[in-house]
């Protein structure tokens, strides 16, 4: 009986050590560029252009968890991959007679989404089962980072160049977002409504893709 009693304890002890708050969430977010014919002049690849989301999402519940707010602190890596063709001269100066074999920015991101859920369902504990968010968001870019690789004409020569520090891009990148998930995962979607650079042109603004809550 007592050895039962200690086994039940140490159980119980085991439990409440394992279980995590569920106002708390880590999360990974990846999002895929939707590239559409808009866009003038600067040809992107899209299934290798997107943002890859790292962060921390912290739940307010109302009204008995039907519905509440999330803030979701969070790291981002965003890239644009440009695809090459013969009328392209944007983003590179370099001789536009030259094929890249590469091409492409990464940019880094502090971020700081803000949103409202609803819990359509709820299983027999009232945990979320499907849910729809809303919100925007804010980001603050702490690093960028420019890659070409190219060969030189007429001679055997692969050049690689790596330009950090860009100029002529926007700091703060604002928008955005929504969700329609079930239970840990859910489907992702952005519109960024800041633009990349300073000056023309405007890249899409538009990402889908999928969040994981772990």
């Amino acid at each position: 009986m007592l050895i039962g009693q200690i086994y039940a304890q140490s159980e119980e002890k085991q439990n409440l050590s394992t279980d995590r708050p569920d106002n708390i969430d880590l999360t990974f977010t990846r999002g895929f560029l939707l590239v559409t014919n808009e866009e003038e002049g600067v040809p992107l690849n899209a299934g290798s252009s997107g943002t890859i989301r790292i962060g921390a999402a912290f739940k307010v519940h109302l009204a008995n968890n039907t519905f509440g707010f999330r803030v979701h602190p969070s790291i981002s890596w965003t890239k644009f991959t440009y695809d090459q063709t013969a009328e392209k001269t944007f983003p590179t100066a370099i001789d536009s007679s030259m094929t890249l074999d590469v091409e492409k920015h990464r940019f880094t991101f502090v971020d700081l989404p803000l949103g409202i859920f609803v819990n359509i369902t709820k299983d027999e504990d009232g945990d979320s089962r499907f849910f729809v968010e809303a919100g925007g968001f804010v980001g603050y870019r702490t690093s960028s980072i420019y890659k070409t690789k190219y060969n030189v004409p007429n001679e055997n020569q692969e050049v690689r160049q790596r330009v950090r520090g860009v100029k002529n891009l926007e700091d703060i990148r604002y928008g955005f977002y929504g969700r329609i998930g079930y239970k840990w995962v859910a489907l992702y979607y952005s519109y960024r409504l800041s633009n990349v650079f300073k000056e023309t042109p405007m890249l899409p603004p538009m990402e889908l893709g999928i969040t994981v809550f772990l």
